[in-house]
């Protein structure tokens, strides 16, 4: 006799292949920029209280707002978080803000804002204090050389530095030094540097310098030799100031 099969006979949506939807793909909002706030500070313990420069933040609006080109032109919303990211890394790569003090944010500014196009309205906010519009140091110094008192140096040096004292983001930073000996031997150095971020919201970089040096050998003969030099360069970056 045959034998049959026992059970249940497998139902015919059980051989079905069960298939999910997948998620939709994400999508990058537009957005658009429609207002920045720019609130700078002064430095809260100036050097010199008295200088006018350090009572209220000197920055002109346009220095900060040519760091913030790339975010203000975005229209996406990962667009804009890279571009206030890359916004505070410049700003404090200036070198005229405390670099801890810098906040750049971007939030939502009312209603969707249509034009025709659609789109999220966003308000950047930008915060920093200023750094001191002066810093100074002189140093004197003497050393003690293996030809005797004669050969011995005393000197001074002298270096300072000011950020940003007209407000477009310059720095201009000197040097003076000077050694003496008992034997009539003099060595001067003198140096100059100013720095600007930018010439006309351009992504290029000034520098000048002047150096001028002064060798004297009066105890052995009347040799006396000066040396000055000037340089000035332009240097195109890509938004990051070093």
């Amino acid at each position: 006799s045959k034998s049959s099969a026992t059970g249940r006979r497998p139902s015919a949506t059980a051989n079905r292949r069960t298939t999910m939807a997948s998620p939709p793909p994400m999508i990058d909002p537009p957005v658009y920029v429609t207002q920045t706030d720019i609130a700078l500070k002064p430095p809260p313990d100036p050097m010199f209280p008295s200088l006018s420069l350090t009572k209220a933040a000197r920055t002109h609006r346009h220095v900060v707002e040519d760091e913030l080109a790339e975010a203000r032109a975005a229209r996406t919303a990962s667009a804009l978080a890279g571009g206030l990211i890359n916004a505070q890394r410049r700003l404090e790569s200036l070198g005229v803000f405390q670099p801890e003090s810098v906040r750049v944010d971007g939030f939502r500014a009312g209603p969707d804002f249509s034009g025709g196009i659609g789109g999220q309205a966003v308000r950047i906010e930008v915060e920093a204090v200023e750094m001191d519009v002066l810093k100074a140091r002189i140093e004197p110094s003497a050393r003690m050389l293996p030809g005797g008192v004669a050969e011995s140096q005393v000197g001074l040096e002298l270096e300072g530095t000011l950020r940003n004292p007209t407000g477009h983001g310059e720095t201009l930073t000197g040097s003076y030094k000077n050694y003496a000996t008992a034997g009539a031997q003099f060595d001067g150095n003198m140096q100059l540097k100013l720095s600007k971020p930018r010439v006309g919201g351009l992504p290029v970089a000034l520098t000048a310098e002047l150096d001028k040096q002064r060798t004297s050998r009066t105890s052995t003969s009347s040799f006396t030799e000066q040396v000055q030099a000037a340089r000035v360069q332009g240097t195109s970056h890509d938004g990051a100031h070093t």
